[in-house]
């Protein structure tokens, strides 16, 4: 959303360099739309790019392939509890076999709150 702002931004600036110079309100609103549209096409791009916009994966997504450690005990299908990144989530085991306290385990996917784990080394 930063970033859209900016190529509105230097169109308005650049609009109002044209209103300065004397150009008309339609003039001023058509390079206004040209400015923004064409700074938007050409540089987001080379921004996105630049500050790596999107690329590092943050909140409940990032957890998955993380390891954690079982904490209560999960017997398909009930769930039980995991450690990850010092936090308690409720977990769900992908397989039949049941997982003991103190296995270590790799978050597979995230159904809404639930984790979906895997022993390790599987």
């Amino acid at each position: 959303m930063g970033l859209t702002t900016f190529w509105f931004v230097f169109g308005a600036l650049i609009a109002f360099v044209a209103a300065w110079l004397g150009a008309s309100w339609g003039l001023q609103i058509a390079i206004f739309l040209s400015t923004a549209i064409i700074m938007l096409i050409f540089f987001r791009p080379l921004a996105k790019d630049y500050f790596k916009i999107g690329a590092i994966q943050t909140g409940v997504p990032a957890l998955i392939s993380k390891v954690g450690i079982v904490q209560e005990k999960i017997i398909p299908p009930e769930s039980g509890a995991i450690i990850i990144q010092g936090q308690v989530w409720t977990a769900e085991s992908l397989t039949e076999e049941p997982l003991d306290v103190g296995e270590k385990v790799v978050i597979m996917e995230i159904e809404g709150a639930i984790l979906k784990v895997e022993k390790l080394g599987k």
